[in-house]
């Protein structure tokens, strides 16, 4: 889903495994920090400066300023206004979207968990910045473990089963040696003798994720998460005027530039 012409891009790594050496090599014009602004992360940002001389520009990665952030690297950053207009747009609407939904089944409480990893028992609690979506749609998160600087928490067998979710929402684990898929993630849960007493499995409401070329949720916070407001409220509350397959079209060339195929549309979606 990522146009060929990207496909060798040098990467520089990330966080603190930056090749700063390399860094300085390829001498860009600006590094772009996009996240969370706290000040750990801009005193980050001011050592990435210092030791490479590159100026760096931090942006809020949150979804409620994604049309800020588009607009203020198309004008200030870019010079590609119009572009970026088009995408704050979209941004907008999705967002608008969210809140329509949060206000329209504001008194039907979800309960959903979410889980990531090989086993599914990593999630993100109730405040993580990784569960933004559930509470700008207006979903439950029940996780209520205390939450770390990592924003993700492991959860137990125990805990899963005491929170007793409508919804369950998997990721899978796409790094290391335990890749799995999310659709092998959902089987591994669905069949766990362990949960065959919460509502999720009982009503056959365990979901993948989609998850090309990143996830509609999480992992990373990115764009796609605007798709994932939609997404999401098609399952939880299967508002009828939702179009996914459409959406995830309109969505794609926008944002990546490619004509999803109906095949391209099975796999995204898990059908």
């Amino acid at each position: 889903f990522i146009l060929e012409e990207y496909h060798d891009l040098k990467s520089y790594g990330q966080g603190g495994k930056i090749n700063k050496e390399a860094l300085i090599a390829a001498n860009p014009d600006v590094i772009i920090m996009y996240g969370e602004i706290n000040d750990s992360e801009k005193e980050s940002a001011d050592i990435l400066e210092d030791d490479t001389g590159i100026p760096v520009v931090m942006v809020d990665g949150s979804l409620e300023k994604s049309p800020e952030a588009y607009r203020f690297l198309g004008e200030k950053v870019f010079n590609m206004k119009e572009r970026t207009d088009i995408l704050a747009t979209y941004a907008e609407e999705a967002l608008e979207f969210a809140e329509e939904i949060k206000t329209t089944y504001a008194d039907k409480k979800v309960k959903l968990y979410y889980g990531n990893g090989p086993d599914s028992l990593e999630t993100t609690p109730i405040g993580s910045t990784h569960a933004e979506l559930f509470v700008l749609i207006g979903a439950v998160n029940v996780c209520d473990l205390e939450l770390n600087a990592k924003g993700r928490v492991e959860a137990s067998h125990e805990h899963i089963i005491a929170w007793n979710p409508d919804i369950v929402l998997i990721n899978g684990e796409p790094k290391g040696d335990k890749k799995i898929s999310p659709k092998m993630a959902v089987d591994n849960f669905k069949s766990d003798e362990r949960f065959q007493t919460i509502n999720a499995v009982i009503n056959d409401r365990v979901y993948a994720i989609p998850n090309y070329p990143y996830t509609w949720i999480d992992r990373p916070q990115s764009t796609n998460r605007l798709l994932g407001i939609y997404w999401l409220a098609y399952i939880l509350y299967d508002h009828d005027s939702i179009d996914v397959n459409e959406e995830a079209k309109t969505f794609y060339e926008l944002f990546y530039h490619w004509d999803l195929t109906d095949e391209e549309l099975t796999l995204l979606l898990g059908k």
